[in-house]
C-alpha cells in the first residue's frame, strides 16, 4: 500500500462510522442523513448531551474524550459549578458541572456521572453532563425553520446563539448548538480553571 492510499486513523474511523450509520438506517427503514444542498448547510458531526432534561449539541471535533467520572477531588473556596479536579490518564483537569454553570439543577452529582473533555486553542476541561444521548450530523436551519421551533425559546442565550436541525423518523427536529468557544473563553470559567 502506498502512502497516498493509506487512510489515517481518524479518516478510517469516520469512514467506518458512516458505513455503519448508513447500514443501520437502511435496516431500520429510516431516511439517510441529509446531504449538503443549497438549502441545507452541513455543520458536521455533533454529540448531543442532556442537562437537566434539556439537550444541547457540541461539535464532535472539540470533544477529546467521553466517559464516566471515577473520582473528583473537591478544592476549597470554589463556586458550586466547579466540582474540583480529576486525574484522567495522568492529566489533571478541572471538572466543571455544565448544568450548574448554566444555572440549571443537574440530575446527578458533579462528582459522578458522565464527562466530556472539551478543548479549544487555550483551555481543556472536563465537563459533567447528565447523559450523552447520541452523535449525528447536523445541518443549519433555514431562518424560517429557526423561527418556528414549536414555541421553544433559547434557554441559553449567551452560550447558544444558533439552532441546528436533524431528521428523526422522517420529522425535522431542532437542537441548540452550544457555543463551546464562548464557554471556554468566558472570564467566569478562566478565573477558576487550570490551563
Amino acid at each position: 500500500m502506498t502512502a497516498q492510499s493509506e487512510l489515517d486513523l481518524s479518516q478510517l474511523l469516520t469512514l467506518i462510522n458512516d458505513e455503519l450509520t448508513e447500514a443501520l438506517h437502511v435496516q431500520q427503514g429510516a431516511t439517510l442523513p441529509v446531504k449538503d444542498t443549497p438549502e441545507r448547510e452541513d455543520l458536521g458531526r455533533h454529540i448531543c448531551i442532556e442537562l437537566a432534561s434539556r439537550q444541547l449539541a457540541i461539535p464532535l471535533s472539540a470533544v477529546i474524550e467521553a466517559g464516566e467520572l471515577s473520582s473528583v477531588r473537591p478544592l476549597p473556596l470554589l463556586p458550586e459549578w466547579l466540582a474540583g479536579i480529576t486525574n484522567i490518564r495522568g492529566e489533571i483537569l478541572s471538572v466543571v458541572s455544565l448544568a450548574f454553570f448554566l444555572g440549571l439543577k443537574p440530575r446527578s452529582s458533579a462528582k459522578e456521572g458522565f464527562y466530556l473533555i472539551v478543548r479549544n486553542d487555550t483551555l481543556k476541561v472536563a465537563i459533567t453532563v447528565d447523559r450523552v444521548a447520541w452523535t449525528r450530523s447536523l445541518y443549519r436551519c433555514l431562518p424560517a425553520e429557526q423561527t418556528k421551533q414549536n414555541g421553544k425559546t433559547n434557554e441559553f442565550p449567551h452560550f447558544s446563539k444558533e439552532t441546528a436541525c436533524y431528521e428523526e423518523e422522517g420529522c425535522e427536529e431542532t437542537i441548540p448548538l452550544f457555543d463551546l468557544d464562548t464557554f471556554l473563553s468566558s472570564q467566569k470559567l478562566r478565573n477558576f480553571t487550570t490551563v
